[in-house]
C-alpha cells in the first residue's frame, strides 16, 4: 500500500497547488504511520486526498443509504458525455447543465421527490467519458401517474435518449439509461455501493490518466455529489467514527 500511496503522491505532486498538496501529503503520511503502530493524527478531509477520498465515500454511502430506506420507490438513471481526450471540465460543465433539463422532463418533474447526482469521468486507453449517474427518488404511485399520461419507462427511456442526444449533438447510441430498483434494502445497498464503494472507483486502484480525470471533478467548487429535493441534508455531514472501516463498503 504504502508503495502505491507514494507513487499516487508524485502524480498529485503536479496536479495539485503546493498548499493543497502539503496538507494531502501530512495526511498521507499520519496514515503511513497509523499503519505502524502510530496514533492518526489529523486528517485532511480533501476529496483529492487518496486516503481520505475513500473514507469520505463511506460516509456517502451511510449518509445516502440511510435516506433510501425512507422511500420505496426509486429510479437510476445514467446520462453519458462525449468521449474526450482533454477538455473533461467543459464538457462535465455541460452535462451537468443538461442533466437539469431532463430532470424537468414532464414525465419526470411530475414523479421526482428528491435525487442524488454523482458526476464521474471514466477512463480506458486515454478515452474519457464524463457522466451522470443519479438516483431518483420518486412518488409511490409513479407508474399510475405514467399510465395516466399514457406512457412508461419503455417510451421515457426513448425520450430521455433522444433529448440527450440533441442536447450533446454526436451520433453516439445508447447515451443513456434509466430503470427501476427493487425495493429491499440489498437493492438500496447494491446500489449505493455501486456509487461510493466500488472497488474501481477508489483511488488507489486508479491509473496516471484517471487520477487526472478524477481531479478535475472535486476541482475548485465542484462536487462530486449533489443532492435535491427529500434527499437533501441541510446538516454538515458528520465525521465517520473510529470505528468505521474500508471494508464495510469496499468488498
Amino acid at each position: 500500500m504504502e508503495e502505491i500511496l507514494v507513487k499516487e503522491l508524485e502524480i498529485l505532486e503536479k496536479e495539485l497547488n503546493k498548499k493543497d498538496f502539503e496538507i494531502v501529503l501530512e495526511c498521507v503520511n499520519n496514515y503511513i504511520l497509523n499503519r505502524n503502530g502510530v496514533e492518526m493524527r489529523r486528517k485532511c478531509d480533501k476529496r483529492c486526498c487518496p486516503v481520505c477520498s475513500t473514507r469520505l465515500k463511506i460516509q456517502e454511502y451511510k449518509k445516502i443509504l440511510k435516506k433510501l430506506e425512507e422511500y420505496n420507490s426509486i429510479l437510476f438513471l445514467t446520462l453519458n458525455g462525449k468521449n474526450l481526450t482533454e477538455n473533461y471540465e467543459k464538457e462535465l460543465k455541460k452535462i451537468k447543465s443538461q442533466f437539469n433539463k431532463i430532470k424537468k422532463l414532464k414525465e419526470l418533474n411530475k414523479i421526482i421527490l428528491g435525487y442524488v447526482r454523482v458526476v464521474e469521468i471514466k477512463g480506458d486507453n486515454g478515452i474519457f467519458k464524463p457522466h451522470i449517474h443519479t438516483i431518483l427518488v420518486v412518488k409511490d404511485g409513479y407508474k399510475m401517474i405514467w399510465s395516466r399520461q399514457k406512457t412508461g419507462i419503455k417510451a421515457i427511456r426513448k425520450k430521455i435518449e433522444k433529448k440527450w442526444g440533441e442536447y450533446n449533438g454526436n451520433g453516439e447510441k445508447n447515451l443513456t439509461d434509466l430503470r427501476s430498483v427493487g425495493k429491499t434494502k440489498k437493492d438500496k445497498e447494491n446500489l449505493v455501493r455501486y456509487l461510493t464503494g466500488n472497488l474501481e472507483k477508489q483511488m488507489f486502484n486508479m491509473n496516471e490518466s484517471e487520477i487526472r480525470a478524477y481531479l478535475k471533478t472535486v476541482k475548485g467548487t465542484n462536487r462530486v455529489y449533489s443532492y435535491g429535493g427529500v434527499m437533501r441534508n441541510k446538516k454538515r455531514l458528520k465525521k465517520s467514527p473510529k470505528t468505521l472501516k474500508v471494508q464495510d463498503v469496499v468488498r
